[in-house]
């Protein structure tokens, strides 16, 4: 999941930059910027982010790709968790949502003007974000980007159930892991804390308290769990693109 974030980050950073930009460095340093979020306020991931690629980016592109794409990540979030959520009261028929947002997700791809247009507006009224020298136009995107925000939830439910297994049925699983995304989504607002640190824990637990088979206590252990496991899988992933990185510039 890490990785498929990364790789679609440096797609569309590269956008904001140099078009000769190594996509694997810039793949390294934004999964070493997800560490640094862990500390007090999140902004010094960006801040790192920004010191590491300032000789083909601005600060205020590195800004705005990280804002644009939150925005589109949560985008199909939503609509991928109000799919889910919502068979219990819908039925089946509200997995539809899931299809409107891909689709319009996409569709955003293909047309990057809706993107460009206000980020010009943006870089002529605030010219110190520094955006304007390096903004390039941008070519529509088909399926890729899409495909790579689309995957993500390929690994992410699949994750839920392989960890409560024997502990709760796959629809079960499923549902709890819906409630995690929701969760993080929640605790976006709480942006001084590290990374969201408890925040998006209490809301997990409070929320997914109403599903039939969760208790309280697996709860908190589950909680708990994810957390451990989605650091060391950042840290993991980290490690990986750095030393492919080398790799790949030293050969050794």
């Amino acid at each position: 999941m890490f990785m498929l974030k990364a790789l679609y980050h440096a797609r569309l950073l590269r956008q904001f930059g140099r078009a000769d930009s190594s996509l694997a460095y810039l793949t390294e340093t934004y999964l070493q910027a997800q560490l640094v979020r862990y500390l007090p306020g999140k902004i010094w991931g960006i801040v790192y982010q920004s010191r590491r690629v300032d000789g083909s980016h601005a600060p205020g592109a590195v800004v705005v790709a990280n804002l644009w794409q939150m925005l589109l990540t949560n985008l199909l979030a939503v609509s991928v968790l109000a799919g889910i959520l919502g068979i219990s009261h819908l039925g089946p028929s509200s997995l539809v949502t899931i299809i409107v947002g891909l689709a319009l997700v996409e569709l955003i791809h293909r047309h990057p003007q809706t993107r460009d247009a206000p980020i010009k507006w943006l870089a002529r009224r605030a010219p110190r974000f520094g955006i304007p020298a390096l903004l390039t136009l941008s070519k529509p995107d088909r399926w890729k980007s899409t495909a790579l925000l689309a995957s993500e939830w390929v690994f992410y439910f699949p994750a839920f159930v392989l960890l409560h297994d024997g502990l709760l049925s796959a629809a079960q699983a499923i549902l709890l892991g819906a409630w995690y995304s929701a969760a993080s989504i929640l605790s976006l607002a709480a942006f001084v804390v590290p990374a969201g640190l408890a925040v998006r824990e209490a809301i997990f637990v409070s929320g997914a308290s109403t599903l039939a088979g969760a208790h309280p206590a697996l709860l908190i252990v589950s909680a708990t769990m994810l957390r451990l496991l989605m650091i060391a899988a950042e840290i993991v992933a980290a490690l990986l693109a750095t030393v492919f990185n080398k790799v790949r510039r030293h050969g050794c």
